[in-house]
């Protein structure tokens, strides 16, 4: 195992969180775990000091760490390091990396994190491009990796379990309730188009994390304007809440890989995103998926998308094997281990 034995994984939110980072930070234990591997997860780091995330750290004693965000992780690394001089791989998780590294608060614990580390993960190629110009000194160390994925067999009917009318055409939405998803606005958005298309309903399923996105949520929830908050759920129930739908739609104005998306899209859901960078990475316009960029071309599109069953079932089936196909080319969890392990030997070499 080129001495990689015991590897500590840390991430911002409690491992069996419905959050994105949580998903992968599960998705990859459980295949370093079946590759031979003792794997330990330092969950809420965020909340840590540097000292507690040190005390863990030492208590574990970790051959490699994989950080699941760079600046919502960025304070317990710090504790890490004075603790163990294990080499640490940052995962780059999409608001790290397109919002937070540019910020002038925020930023400084990125860079220091990038600049000490062994390794950084991207999911894609511009992604890695943008990166390696912001900090050409970390530029050697960028590689890129795409999201795994797993969908989980579940019996739940969520139509039946929400009581939705026979006939009811739903939007959904999946992923924590915070202001960089725009949840409430597409919320309202698609209760506007109550009068013109009266089946429509938008459902949201996820976990609140600004509670002032989930008021702006709740306050159309209690106008009646058909939309309902399901609050949060287990990742295994994700896929039966997705089938429940007959359009997803993200209208997220930062994204990397979002789980939800390649979710929706493999279990054959059309899908309806705001055209940021990490969306586009995911799906041809027009051919896998319909973007939108304002209010009135969400409108435009969701129409579309409502009046004609055709479409819905020809982007269904095109993002179905766009998502299939990207899941063919690698293995996440080898392609990890490589870098954790290679960042071993580098420590040992020197």
């Amino acid at each position: 195992m080129d001495g990689l034995v015991r590897i500590l994984i840390c991430l911002p939110n409690d491992l069996a969180a419905a959050r994105g980072n949580s998903v992968a930070a599960r998705r990859l234990k459980a295949g370093f775990e079946a590759a031979g591997h003792a794997v330990a997860a330092l969950a809420r780091c965020e909340e840590m000091t540097a000292a507690e995330a040190a005390a863990r750290a030492a208590e574990n004693a970790p051959d490699a760490v994989l950080v699941m965000h760079a600046w919502r992780c960025a304070a317990a690394c710090e504790g890490i390091r004075a603790a163990s001089d294990a080499p640490i791989v940052v995962s780059m998780r999409g608001t790290d990396a397109n919002e937070m590294l540019y910020d002038a608060a925020l930023g400084p614990a990125i860079r220091a994190l990038l600049d000490a580390c062994a390794a950084v993960v991207v999911f894609s190629e511009p992604m890695r491009a943008a990166l390696a110009a912001a900090v050409p000194a970390c530029a050697h160390k960028l590689h890129v990796i795409p999201n795994g994925l797993v969908i989980h067999q579940c019996a739940v009917d969520y139509r039946a379990r929400l009581g939705l009318p026979a006939g009811a055409l739903v939007f959904a939405g999946l992923g924590g309730l915070r202001a960089v998803k725009r949840t409430a606005w597409v919320a309202a958005r698609v209760a506007d188009l109550g009068a013109e298309f009266p089946s429509v309903h938008y459902l949201h399923a996820g976990p609140v994390v600004e509670p002032e996105e989930a008021e702006a949520l709740d306050r159309l929830v209690r106008a009646g304007a058909r939309v309902r908050a399901v609050g949060p759920i287990p990742h295994e129930e994700t896929a039966a809440f997705l089938r429940a739908s007959d359009i997803f739609v993200s209208g997220s104005r930062s994204e990397g890989m979002p789980h939800a998306v390649r979710e929706a899209m493999i279990l054959g859901v059309p899908a309806l995103l705001s055209a940021v960078e990490g969306h586009l990475l995911m799906a041809e316009p027009e051919g896998e998926a319909l973007f939108f960029d304002d209010g009135e071309s969400f409108a435009r599109q969701a129409r579309r998308l409502v009046g004609d069953p055709a479409l819905r079932a020809r982007l269904g089936a095109a993002g179905r094997d766009r998502v299939r196909r990207a899941l063919g080319k690698g293995e996440e969890t080898a392609a990890y281990l490589r870098l954790l392990a290679a960042g071993v030997r580098a420590r040992g070499a020197g």
